[in-house]
This record gives structure tokens, sequence and C-alpha cells, in this order.
């Protein structure tokens, strides 16, 4: 018998007990919690989100430990990394120089690519927003992901990073 079986036995005898309607609640409500905080998200870094943090100095890897209270893996997307090498190769020197410093950023991290190609915007949105939190700077970005449902990260005050 696993452990959603011997919660669900649980809660079956707590119903019977009558004038315990809020013990119940309580129960169920910390149920759920254990049962959703076990789920790994995947923290998605858009390209203007990288490239700002990196402009602001901003250590990406410890203030994002120092936001995230679940489980995580940092991802990109591989649109992101062609946006990156366009960049590189395209740029003016200064964007240049902060593509290098986010592909260093990207390898030294070991995140996960996302073998996504397109237009990086559609692609964050089409993603799930249940196992995915997006970092971009976008606005309109961030718009269509609130309305989708999907946690976000942004910077604020070029200084710290908020989960929102």
């Amino acid at each position: 018998m696993n452990k959603w079986h011997k919660n669900q036995k649980l809660i079956a005898k707590l119903e019977k007990i009558e004038g315990k309607a809020h013990l119940l609640q309580l129960f169920r409500t910390l149920i759920n919690t254990l049962k959703h905080s076990n789920r790994m998200k995947y923290i998605v870094l858009d390209t203007n989100f990288i490239m700002s943090a990196i402009g602001f100095k901003i250590d990406i890897i410890r203030e994002i430990e120092r936001i995230a209270d679940f489980r995580y893996k940092l991802t990109a997307l591989k649109a992101t990394l062609s946006e990156l090498e366009k960049l590189i190769k395209e740029g003016e020197y200064f964007e240049r120089k902060q593509a290098l410093l986010a592909m260093q950023v990207i390898k030294k991290s070991r995140m996960d690519i996302l073998p996504m190609d397109g237009y990086a915007d559609d692609i964050l949105a089409a993603l799930d927003p249940q196992t995915h939190v997006i970092a971009t700077q976008d606005a309109g970005l961030l718009k269509r992901l609130k309305q989708k449902g999907f946690k976000t990260i942004i910077i604020r005050q070029k200084t710290h990073f908020e989960l929102c």
C-alpha cells in the first residue's frame, strides 16, 4: 500500500469524527503541499534576462538559489543559444562581450538545453506552467506568461531577482 492510499484511509477516518472539520481541511492542505513539493521545476532563462543580469553584474546562480524555495533545474532554449551566437558574431562590442559571458555562464552552470528552435517567446509561452518558471525581462512576454499562469523571475532595482 503506497503513501497516497494510507493518506486516503486517514482522511476517511478523520471525516468520521464530527466537529473536526478544521482539522480535516488542515490535513488535506498539508497532503496537497507535500504531494506537490517534490516536483522538480525547470527555470528557463530567456536571452534578455541573461544579458541584463550580466549587464547589471548580478550573479545569476547565487540569486536563483536565494529565491528558489523549491527543487529546480536551470535550463535555456536552443533558440537562446542561437540568439547569443548571433550577438557574438554581429553585435556591437558591448553586446558581444555580454553574449560571450552569457555563453560561459550557461556552460559553467551545466544548464540543460531544451532542443526547441523557433521564436523564443512563442516556445516559452507554449511550455507547461506547472513545471516551468520563466526568467525574462520582456514586458510583452511577461504579460502573456502571467495570463497563462506561469511563475516568472524578474530583475528588481538592477540588484536582485524576484519570483512573481
